[in-house]
């Protein structure tokens, strides 16, 4: 199997044990809409600063595409997490909608995290090869 489609594929089992764990707990607390309440409590925006630092990091280049990759996710983590603060959390008809907004959020958050581990690891790969051919 191609690396880029392997990678996606952890990805996707990744996000999909993640969204199983908050749903998870959410069921034994037997609380169906805490996977919105979660998104909604607004404890996320330190998350968003050290992703935007991490970012400045490790777009030094503009063709890295794990770091664009990353932005993209943390632009759509910013976008749910809009969209789920509008989710009215008493009606029984938007539990489903704020679900699947909460989930997309947790996909994204998870996909921005491992793309910028990922930017990171080929960065430092990067510069000890440049290290390492300068030494010689």
């Amino acid at each position: 199997m191609d690396d880029l489609l392997m990678n996606e594929v952890k990805f996707l089992l990744a996000a999909l044990m993640f969204v199983a764990l908050v749903t998870g707990i959410g069921a034994l607390i037997d609380d169906w809409m805490y996977p919105v309440r979660v998104v909604q409590s607004g404890n996320h925006e330190p998350l968003f600063i050290l992703l935007g630092l991490v970012l400045g990091f490790t777009m030094r280049t503009k063709s890295d595409e794990d770091s664009i990759s990353a932005l993209i996710c943390a632009i759509g983590m910013a976008l749910f997490a809009l969209l789920v603060g509008g989710v009215e959390t008493t009606g029984a008809g938007s539990a489903p909608v704020g679900f699947v907004l909460a989930t997309a959020f947790f996909t994204c958050m998870l996909g921005t995290v491992i793309f910028l581990l990922r930017a990171l690891r080929a960065r430092v790969r990067h510069e000890k090869a440049d290290g390492s051919s300068n030494d010689q």
